[in-house]
């Protein structure tokens, strides 16, 4: 499979670098110093990827330890956890369920999304979301927050002296001023057309009929509509296994903001 849900502690396992050591071809000596490494898990011996020395392992451990103790302090608690690749990337989605935020007679849940990689695919990457009750069976995802992020180098500070603790906490810090500035915005704005048809050509083909459907029986008016078939449509059709639902569910709010011109 693509991917797996676990639980927080499998996603914390063990990994060490690796010095790749090329070999130049017969008579010559092994080249030591190649200005790459291997990034491998220890518990299974999988190689993860294969980087130059100038990356900057940042551990699941590692941003755990920063966020974690923030985020329980702020009542935050573990939704969901997923790994691809057998490990090469991880991500984690906190709820905040004793915050919860009224607009316009829909309850929100403060979410938080942290991403994590070993092959370089992405950042360190802190996203802040809300949650918007639809069901008994679950909840509608929407993003609402600028994404802070930290590049895997030795030469960012930000990965230095607890800086991914200082990244999650301010943007903990942001999420209800985001919400009060920016939900009311796309709520009011009247939805072009034109807009429509970008935001159903954004999914994958096997899904652009699911959300032509839906937006037949749900008309949207506003953009705050259009942001509702969306995110239906990715909690409620596409495949929660697959890497690309994750990817769109994470940038279809800024599209749609950016629509609005919240």
């Amino acid at each position: 499979m693509p991917k797996t849900k676990g639980t927080l502690e499998e996603s914390l396992f063990p990994v060490m670098e690796i010095p790749a050591i090329g070999q130049l071809g017969d008579g010559f000596k092994d080249r030591e110093n190649t200005g790459y490494k291997f990034i491998i898990r220890e518990d299974t011996g999988k190689v993860l990827s294969c980087m130059t020395n100038e990356y900057k392992l940042v551990t699941n451990e590692e941003v755990m330890n920063k966020a974690l103790p923030i985020i329980e302090r702020c009542d935050g608690t573990v939704d969901e956890v997923k790994t691809f690749s057998e490990g090469a990337r991880t991500s984690w989605s906190f709820k905040f369920r004793k915050n919860p935020i009224t607009i316009e007679g829909e309850k929100l849940f403060p979410q938080l999304n942290i991403r994590n990689s070993y092959d370089g695919s992405t950042q360190v990457n802190v996203l802040g979301g809300a949650f918007r009750l639809v069901c008994s069976n679950g909840l509608v995802v929407g993003r609402i927050l600028g994404k802070e992020s930290a590049r895997h180098s030795i030469w960012n500070t930000k990965l230095q002296n607890g800086h991914i603790g200082d990244i999650v906490e301010s943007t903990i810090e942001n999420m209800e001023t985001v919400l009060n500035k920016e939900f009311p915005k796309i709520m009011s704005a009247k939805v072009k057309q034109r807009d429509i048809v970008k935001v159903i050509e954004r999914f994958p083909t096997r899904q652009i009929e699911d959300m032509a459907n839906y937006l037949v029986g749900n008309k949207p008016e506003t953009y705050w509509d259009l942001f509702n078939a969306a995110t239906w449509v990715l909690s409620h059709v596409s495949n929660r296994n697959h890497e690309t639902t994750h990817k769109l569910e994470s940038e279809i709010y800024q599209v749609i903001k950016k629509m609005a011109r919240a």
